[in-house]
């Protein structure tokens, strides 16, 4: 399947609490084997960031919103895309799509643990994780570029693990609808063509 988020977020920056702070929304022993129960980690508050452009006042956010018009017309070339399901005898269980609508979690490092892609997906609604998305959104906001996010998804929030087929087929499937995307964006043509 392949991801068109609304929104990205940086949800490896964090404020880390005290032990025995409950301020935290990651609260560590939440997740302690095989019993729930206090842990030393404590707690870690979610940070906002801090967003410069050149027209704005620097201001605090969370999620950053992909650009409106290039997710709607990423909607809208993508609609019918049909994507690779198979590669080198692994296919994927069911027939792939493309997901639009979805938030995404970025993160410095990467975190293959079902309980924490649980938390995620259930305090963020984040149904992917990735490092890189939020790090393009950031640099295209503060500059203010158009961009729109295109995750090929191997490893979602919530899930355990993947096969090297399967992330093959996630990127190649990401780049199809790229490229279809690209290919969609009317360019001026050079009178020669």
């Amino acid at each position: 399947d392949v991801a068109v988020p609304k929104a990205v977020a940086f949800t490896g920056v964090w404020d880390w609490k005290k032990f025995r702070s409950e301020e935290g929304k990651l609260v560590f022993g939440d997740f302690n084997y095989p019993e729930n129960g206090e842990n030393l980690l404590g707690t870690v508050e979610y940070q906002k960031i801090n967003m410069f452009s050149p027209h704005e006042a620097a201001k605090e956010v969370f999620w950053l919103p992909i650009t409106t018009s290039w997710y709607n017309a990423a909607t809208e070339a993508l609609k019918d895309l049909k994507l690779r399901q198979c590669y080198s005898g692994k296919c994927l269980p069911g027939k792939p799509k493309v997901v639009f609508g979805s938030k995404g979690s970025t993160s410095d490092f990467y975190v293959r643990n079902k309980a924490y892609g649980d938390f995620l997906n259930d305090n963020f609604g984040a149904t992917t994780a990735d490092t890189a998305s939020a790090s393009v959104a950031l640099t295209s906001l503060s500059n203010e570029k158009l961009f729109v996010v295109f995750q090929g998804v191997s490893n979602v929030a919530g899930e355990t693990n993947s096969e090297s087929g399967i992330s093959y087929l996630a990127s190649y499937n990401a780049f199809l609808a790229a490229t279809k995307f690209i290919n969609s964006i009317p360019t001026p043509r050079l009178a020669c063509e």
